[in-house]
């Protein structure tokens, strides 16, 4: 998916594929036989001003309880960072859907057979504020009817509570956060997610 490729780029931080003027190198398209490769910012901007925009195609639409989703793969070595109480961002976009059953589907085809072991299901709950700045629904997703909630990179978090799963390749360990209400208000050193 195009997104985690943008995501390894913020990521690893490197100067390189981060500059207007370097094309990405993760990532080319073929359409019809024509290859192209996008430019790696001017993209990483426009979605950006999705996340923190609200136009008209997207006003209004809002997780009823306010709280979305996150389905995937936690690597064992990576659990420990999630402790009750602990502020953090995450350095790249975060897509977390209004529907857990879209979320825990996506945790399930996140771990393949021979990874389960080290790689155990996760399901993130997220909590949102209506007036959270950072995040916008995704009026066209590549998942039907996903109801796609999207934030932006360096987004705030909280962890507000960890369940681990007696077994996590049936039910998956959960995860409950808190997105901060504005980015801008949250201090820029706070520790950086190692999984998302």
């Amino acid at each position: 998916e195009f997104c985690s490729f943008i995501n390894q780029a913020l990521r690893d931080d490197i100067e390189d594929h981060l500059q207007d003027l370097v094309v990405c190198q993760h990532w080319v398209a073929n359409l019809e036989g024509l290859h192209f490769i996008l430019p790696l910012q001017p993209v990483v901007r426009a979605i950006n001003t999705l996340c923190v925009g609200r136009d008209q195609a997207s006003k209004g639409l809002w997780p009823s309880d306010g709280i979305c989703f996150r389905g995937g793969a936690l690597p064992d070595k990576h659990l420990s960072f999630f402790t009750v109480g602990k502020k953090y961002r995450v350095p790249g976009f975060l897509a977390t859907s209004f529907k857990e059953k879209v979320s825990m589907e996506f945790a399930h085809r996140s771990t393949p057979a021979h990874l389960v072991e080290k790689q155990p299901m996760v399901l993130w709950q997220i909590k949102v504020v209506q007036d959270c700045v950072q995040v916008n629904y995704v009026s066209h997703s590549n998942v039907s009817k996903e109801e796609e909630f999207l934030f932006a990179p360096f987004s705030t978090f909280s962890v507000e509570a960890v369940e681990l799963s007696p077994d996590p390749k049936l039910q998956p360990h959960r995860i409950h956060l808190v997105a901060a209400q504005d980015n801008r208000a949250e201090p820029e050193d706070l520790p950086l997610a190692p999984w998302y």
